[in-house]
C-alpha cells in the first residue's frame, strides 16, 4: 500500500514537472500567450508547488520557477499579478508573499540551478515591476549571479548548463542599469567572465581571427551559417529573449556531454555578459581591455557559429562607445576590417549587429572614421542598406551613414550621396517605419549643416519643389491628433529647417516664403515636448538673424515673422518651463525687436520677402551625432 502511494506521488510530481515545462515553453511564444496562461488560472497552481512541503521535489520546483520566470518576462501585467500572490505556508508561520518565496529559493536553494532559476524569475520581475525593497537587485540578486559563474574552470568540468546560462541571466539583469554595472565591476564580474573565456576549452572553440579578416585577403567575405541555424537557436529559447538580445536556451535541460558546441554556447553567454557590462561605463570597458579580452572578441567575429559572431559584434559595439578606447585599443586590435567582412554575412542579424558597431566607430571623434571611408566603408554600408530586408539592419545602415556625415566635409557628403542617391534618400524619409524615417531625417539634417555650398547641393539634389511637399507631409496636421510616435520625425524635420535657415538669403527665403512652413513652425511652438519647442525657437532665431549690411532683406524677413504672430508667441514663451527654451526665446525676441526699430508693421507683409544677394549666416548650425 505504501509503495502504491509513493508511486502515485512520483507520478503526480512528474506530471507537474511536464505541465510546468509546457507552460514555460508556451509563455515564450508571445505576450498574448502569457496572458492566456494567466487567465486560465495557472499562477496560483504553480505558486502552490513552491510551498515548503514540496521542498523534497527539487526538480519539480525548478520547472515551476522556470515557468514563472517565462510568464513574467517583459510583461508588467503578469509581473504585478505574481507580486500580488501569496503562497500557503505552515499554520504557524502563515502565508508567504511570492517575492519572499522566490528570495527563499535564491538564498536557500539546495542546487545552484535552483538558485539560478529563482534569480532569473526575480530579474524578470525587477525589469517589469518596481520592488518595494530596492536593495534586492544589488545586494542579493547580483552577488548570487556572479558567484554562480565565479569558479569557471571547475564548472567547465562539473556543470556546463549552469555556466552556459548564468551569464545570460546576469546580462539581462544589468542591461541598461549603470548602477548595477558599477556594482558588478566592484564584484569582480569582468575578471570572472574573462577567466571563463580564456580557459583553453572555451578559447579553443572560438579560434583565431579568420584569414578573411586580413586586409587584402582574397578570402570569401560571406560567412557560413552554423549547422544549428539561427532559427533553431531561437526556437529553443525557454527563458525568452531579454534586453541583451540573447537567445537564451532552457534553464531546464539535459546536461549531456561536453562538446565544442557546448563550449561555444558558454563563450556566447560570456560575450553577451561582457557586452551588457561594458555598455554604459568607461571603467568597465577599461577593465575588459585590461584583462586582454579584445583578442578573444576579434577572434569571435570570425567564428563559424552565427550567435558567436553576433555576440562579438555586440561586445565591439559596447566597447566602441568609448572615445578613449577608440583612440587606442580598438585601433590596435584592427576591428574595422572584420566588421566590414560581416556586412556581407549570411545572417541578416549579424549584419545588423556589425553595422551597429560601425555606427559608433564612424563618429567624428574616432580616428577610425578616416580608415572606414578610405577602406570603402561608404560603399559597403550603402550596399548593405540597399540589399537589406529587415528593419533593424536598414535602421542601423542609415544610422551609420548619418554618423559618417557628422562634421563631415563636402567631399564626404558628396561621396555618401553619390553612393546612396537622392531618389533613395527620398524613399527613406518616407519609409513606413518611423525609425528609418527618423534616421534618414538625421542624415538630411547633417547634410545641410555647414557651408552654404552644402545647403545648395542638397537643394539641387533633393529638389526645391520636393522640399515644399516634404515639409508639409512631415509637419502638417492638427497638433492634438498627431501620434506621439511621430515626435522624433517632427524634431528632425524642424532641425532640417533650422540648418537651411543658416544659409544665404535665398535659402532663408525658401522657408520664409512658405505660409505652410511658417504655420507649422508656429503650431509646434505649443508642443508639450521641450525639445520640439526649442527647435521651433531655433528656426525663428535663424530666420530673424539681423544683417546690418542688408537692412531691406532683414526688414522683409522680420515682417513676415511678425505678421504670422511669432513676436507675440515668443513673449508668451518667456514663461516656458524649460530653461533652454527660455534662453533661446530671449535671443529670438531680441532679433525680432529690430522690426520695431525698422518700423515694420505686420499688415505690410502678407507675401514673401525679396530675393537678394548670397549672405552667409552661421548662428545655430546644428548636426545630429548619436552613438548606439
Amino acid at each position: 500500500m505504501e509503495n502504491s502511494s509513493s508511486q502515485r506521488v512520483l507520478q503526480q510530481t512528474r506530471i507537474n514537472e511536464l505541465a510546468a515545462a509546457i507552460i514555460a515553453r508556451l509563455a515564450t511564444v508571445s505576450t498574448e500567450a502569457q496572458s492566456d496562461i494567466l487567465v486560465a488560472g495557472a499562477l496560483p497552481y504553480l505558486l502552490a508547488l513552491l510551498a515548503r512541503p514540496f521542498t523534497p521535489f527539487n526538480k519539480m520546483q525548478e520547472h515551476v520557477l522556470d515557468a514563472l520566470g517565462c510568464l513574467v518576462k517583459n510583461n508588467p501585467d503578469s509581473g504585478k499579478k505574481l507580486v500580488a500572490q501569496c503562497v500557503a505556508s505552515s499554520a504557524s508561520s502563515g502565508d508567504e508573499r511570492s517575492v519572499v518565496v522566490l528570495l527563499r529559493f535564491l538564498k536557500e536553494g539546495g542546487q545552484p540551478m535552483t538558485k539560478l532559476l529563482a534569480a532569473a524569475c526575480l530579474s524578470n520581475l525587477y525589469r517589469t515591476v518596481p520592488f518595494e525593497n530596492q536593495r534586492i537587485p544589488g545586494t542579493l540578486l547580483l552577488p548570487t549571479l556572479i558567484k554562480l559563474f565565479s569558479d569557471g574552470s571547475e564548472l567547465l568540468k562539473t556543470d556546463l548548463p549552469l555556466l552556459e546560462r548564468s551569464p545570460l541571466v546576469f546580462a539581462d539583469l544589468i542591461a541598461d542599469d549603470e548602477n548595477l554595472q558599477k556594482l558588478a565591476l566592484e564584484g569582480d564580474a569582468v575578471s570572472r567572465l574573462a577567466e571563463i573565456l580564456l580557459c583553453p576549452e572555451v578559447r579553443g572553440c572560438i579560434g583565431s581571427p579568420s584569414a578573411a579578416f586580413m586586409p587584402g585577403s582574397n578570402a570569401a567575405v560571406v560567412m557560413a551559417v552554423d549547422s544549428e541555424g539561427e532559427e533553431n537557436i531561437k526556437a529553443k529559447s525557454l527563458l525568452g529573449k531579454g534586453k541583451t538580445g540573447a537567445a537564451q536556451t532552457s534553464s531546464i535541460a539535459d546536461t549531456g556531454v561536453a562538446s565544442s558546441k557546448t563550449y561555444e554556447r558558454v563563450a556566447e553567454s560570456c560575450l553577451l555578459a561582457i557586452a551588457a557590462l561594458t555598455s554604459l561605463r568607461e571603467d568597465t570597458r577599461k577593465s575588459a581591455i585590461d584583462v586582454n579580452l579584445l583578442p578573444v572578441i576579434v577572434a569571435a567575429l570570425g567564428s563559424s557559429r552565427t550567435p558567436l559572431r553576433s555576440a562579438a559584434c555586440k561586445c565591439t559595439r559596447s566597447l566602441s562607445r568609448s572615445v578613449k578606447t577608440l583612440r587606442t585599443s580598438l585601433m590596435d586590435a584592427g576591428v574595422v576590417h572584420p566588421l566590414f567582412v560581416l556586412l556581407a554575412d549570411a545572417s541578416e542579424g549579424v549584419r545588423a549587429d556589425a553595422c551597429a558597431a560601425l555606427c559608433n566607430i564612424v563618429l567624428d571623434f574616432s580616428p577610425m572614421k578616416k580608415t572606414v571611408i578610405e577602406g570603402g566603408g561608404v560603399e559597403r554600408i550603402v550596399g548593405t542598406l540597399k540589399g537589406a530586408r529587415g528593419v533593424e539592419l536598414r535602421v542601423n545602415c542609415v544610422w551609420a551613414l548619418k554618423n559618417l556625415l557628422y562634421q563631415a566635409g563636402s567631399d564626404v557628403k558628396e561621396k555618401v550621396m553619390g553612393e546612396l542617391g537622392w531618389d533613395e534618400l527620398k524613399h527613406l524619409v518616407f519609409d513606413p517605419h518611423v525609425g528609418i524615417q527618423e534616421q534618414s531625417l538625421n542624415l538630411l539634417r547633417n547634410l545641410v549643416c555647414g557651408r552654404v555650398e552644402d545647403i545648395e547641393a542638397v537643394l539641387e539634389g533633393f529638389g526645391e519643389a520636393a522640399f515644399s511637399i516634404f515639409f508639409e507631409k512631415k509637419l502638417g496636421g492638427d497638433l492634438g491628433t498627431r501620434s506621439t510616435e511621430l515626435d522624433a520625425v517632427v524634431l528632425q524635420t524642424l532641425y532640417v529647417i533650422v540648418n537651411i535657415a543658416t544659409g544665404n538669403e535665398r535659402h532663408k527665403r525658401l522657408i520664409i516664403a512658405s505660409d505652410s512652413v511658417l504655420r507649422n513652425i508656429f503650431k509646434f511652438m505649443s508642443h508639450e515636448k521641450a525639445l520640439i519647442r526649442l527647435a521651433t525657437v531655433w528656426c525663428v532665431i535663424n530666420l530673424s538673424e539681423p544683417d546690418d549690411a542688408y537692412p531691406k532683406y532683414t526688414r522683409d524677413r522680420l515682417g513676415r515673422l511678425v505678421a504670422f504672430g511669432f513676436q507675440e508667441k515668443l513673449k508668451q514663451m518667456l514663461l516656458d518651463t524649460d530653461p533652454d527654451v527660455q534662453e533661446r526665446v530671449i535671443i529670438a525676441i531680441k532679433n525680432l525687436s529690430v522690426a520695431d526699430a525698422l518700423g515694420v508693421e505686420a499688415s505690410q507683409f502678407s507675401g514673401a520677402g525679396a530675393m537678394g544677394q548670397d549672405i552667409s549666416v552661421g548662428l545655430g548650425d546644428d548636426m545630429e551625432l548619436e552613438g548606439m
